[in-house]
């Protein structure tokens, strides 16, 4: 959950810095730039139309810079790879003192990795477009969606089991490694279930405003 929080924050910190380029660039150039008339570009709105069904929306996305976006794919992915491997191979290799926090964190940095490892493809997708076909597209989709889920389920159970280990302090507690693996395993089927409309959904196609592939939902139409 950290990471998609990271990915959305860099995001917003790309956005605005090349919309300041964008004026400071304008402003260079001999031109009067209107404040109002700038905030209007970015922040303008596509007519109504009233009949039809929904009204189209534009694809491209101003400010955004394709190559920083990519490079920041990138970046995240191998900090995640490093960070992610630490903990799994640190948790498999306790053997001892090993408790029923330390396996969800380690499924939990699982479900990060498993996050991150989609991460280049939908790099190159930013700066090149959908290159990898129809079959990765909806794999790498089902992929991110049941990371997104487990991670969830996964923090749920850490909390519930702090809960527990707090109410229950007085108490002499057994280990039960293998009912938390059986939580576990639960919590990846759900994910992998909970994520199979987006696999039926997604597709690769040819979008005319871009004038290149992309992996998306097919339309209903």
């Amino acid at each position: 959950m950290k990471l998609q929080l990271l990915i959305i924050s860099i995001f917003n910190y790309l956005v605005s810095t090349n919309q300041e380029e964008e004026k400071q660039l304008l402003t260079t150039e001999g031109f009067s730039l209107d404040e109002d008339y700038f905030n209007s570009i970015y922040n303008s709105t596509s007519p109504v139309y009233e009949n039809e069904a929904s009204a189209p929306c534009s694809v491209i996305v101003h400010g955004f810079n394709n190559l920083g976006i990519m490079i920041t794919f990138l970046v995240v992915f191998f900090l995640s790879v490093v960070g992610n491997s630490v903990v799994v191979y640190v948790v498999c290799y306790m053997n001892k003192g090993r408790t029923s926090t330390d396996i969800y964190l380690m499924h939990l940095a699982m479900a990060d990795l498993l996050f991150s490892l989609t991460l280049p493809f939908w790099a190159v997708n930013a700066h090149f477009g959908w290159i990898f076909g129809n079959f990765l597209c909806k794999l790498l989709s089902g992929f991110q969606e049941a990371s997104v889920y487990s991670g969830v389920f996964l923090l749920a159970c850490i909390s519930m089991d702090r809960h527990f280990a707090i109410v229950r302090a007085t108490r002499v507690q057994q280990s039960k490694h293998w009912l938390v693996k059986v939580v576990c395993s639960l919590v990846w089927l759900v994910a992998g279930m909970l994520s199979l409309p987006v696999v039926m959904q997604k597709e690769s196609m040819h979008a005319d405003e871009l004038n290149r592939s992309i992996c998306y939902k097919k339309p209903n139409w």
